[in-house]
Formats: C-alpha cells, sequence, structure tokens
C-alpha cells in the first residue's frame, strides 16, 4: 500500500475501497473488531519508532494508548488491547 500523506489521501482511499466513507457517520460493518486490533498495533508500533517522548518530532497516533487507558470499557474482541 503507498504512504499516505495527508487525511484528504486516506478519505479518498477509503472511499475507493469501501465505495462511500462519511467520517461523521461510520457504518460499523466496514470496520471489524480484528481490524481495530490491527490498527491499534500498527499505531503502537508508528509511535514507537518517532522520536520526541511527550510530543513527537513526526506525525504518529497514538489512539493505541486511549485503548490500553480504558480497558475496563473494551468490548471482549477488544481485551487484548487494554494488557
Amino acid at each position: 500500500m503507498a504512504a499516505l500523506s495527508s487525511a484528504r489521501e486516506v478519505e479518498l482511499a477509503l472511499r475507493s475501497q469501501l465505495g462511500r466513507y462519511n467520517k461523521t457517520n461510520l457504518r460499523s460493518e466496514d470496520f471489524p473488531i480484528a481490524s481495530v486490533v490491527e490498527a491499534c498495533s500498527r499505531a503502537g508500533r508508528l509511535d514507537a519508532s518517532v522520536a520526541g517522548g511527550e510530543i513527537p518530532s513526526e506525525n504518529t497516533s497514538r489512539v493505541y494508548k486511549l485503548w490500553k487507558a480504558l480497558p475496563s470499557q473494551l468490548p471482549t474482541e477488544l481485551t487484548s488491547l487494554g494488557a
């Protein structure tokens, strides 16, 4: 997969892949639980590769930290993210 360099490019790629995409009205069937686990894992790896500590020196995603902070709120399928 080619690197996406902006939110607009991500949106266009999602529309192309899914046939439609509306960031204000996401459809759960387009984002299966297994993809959430993979996305959080990838976010953690990306974040670990970026210098700067609490203030990253490059773009990164810290969404995985939210999942880790709320383990009791996770659906059963996502409990591995809270570990």
